[in-house]
């Protein structure tokens, strides 16, 4: 038995209208890449916190809040996260990530790949085809860094905080 659905029957995951990164760039859809831990659910490794809650213009959206808006507007939404990392072996990476997409099903969260993993026959297996950084629209992180203006403060506060910590 294929491990994925072994997984996928213990931990009673549902598979559900997933497709692969590679496709959605030949269709040349809007995508948005979205990483899990710490953008999508607070920092509770490997289970998956709260979903994050998000201000603008006044009003308060959780992440899956903003997931569903952004495929209401016609974006596919794009995993993006170091659980797949292929520089670890796959019988430690899988349990997170078994986790992570057990929280999205269990939070109604809109997704359409994860970046590193495909779902093929009913499970879901690694992919060594996704290298590097997906191209797409928007990349929600909550390590990211702004090249603009208020990137450059960021990257000042940065160096001032590595300064301190030499002393």
């Amino acid at each position: 038995m294929n491990l994925w659905k072994l997984v996928q029957k213990i931990f009673g995951l549902k598979p559900a209208d997933y497709t692969d990164p590679v496709t959605m760039w030949q269709k040349q859809v809007k995508v948005i890449a979205w990483d899990f831990d710490g953008t999508i659910a607070q920092w509770r490794f490997p289970e998956g916190g709260a979903p994050m809650v998000y201000g603008f213009g006044g009003k308060t959206f959780t992440s899956v809040d903003l997931m569903r808006a952004a495929r209401a507007a016609g974006y596919k939404n794009l995993i993006h996260t170091s659980r797949v990392n292929a520089h670890w072996p796959a019988d430690i990476r899988m349990a997170p990530c078994v986790a992570m997409i057990r929280w999205l099903e269990e939070h109604d969260a809109p997704f359409d790949a994860i970046w590193g993993m495909r779902f093929k026959d009913g499970a879901w297996e690694f992919s060594n085809e996704d290298v590097g950084k997906p191209v797409c629209c928007v990349y929600f992180d909550d390590f990211g860094f702004r090249a603009d203006d208020v990137g450059a403060i960021q990257l000042q506060k940065i160096f001032a905080d590595a300064k301190e910590m030499k002393k």
